[in-house]
């Protein structure tokens, strides 16, 4: 299916990270906020960032059975 890549799911945004800066990876997709993170511990003028998406919530809320006032809230 996959003819000109490999996906590999690595599990953790600091492994896609380390790979990359390693070169076992060509690219990889983590959050922003992770790179500043390992900025530490990897040289980031190594890594160039392609693109960025647009924002996602990290911790989404949702209600079920709640009722809507409380929900709105």
């Amino acid at each position: 299916m996959y003819k000109d890549f490999k996906l590999i799911d690595a599990k953790r945004q600091e492994k896609v990270i380390i790979g990359v800066y390693k070169e076992e990876a060509d690219a990889g997709f983590v959050r922003e906020s992770a790179l500043s993170v390992f900025s530490k511990e990897v040289d980031m003028s190594k890594i160039k960032v392609l693109a960025f998406t647009d924002y996602l919530p990290n911790w989404p809320f949702c209600a079920v059975n709640v009722d809507p006032k409380l929900a709105k809230k």
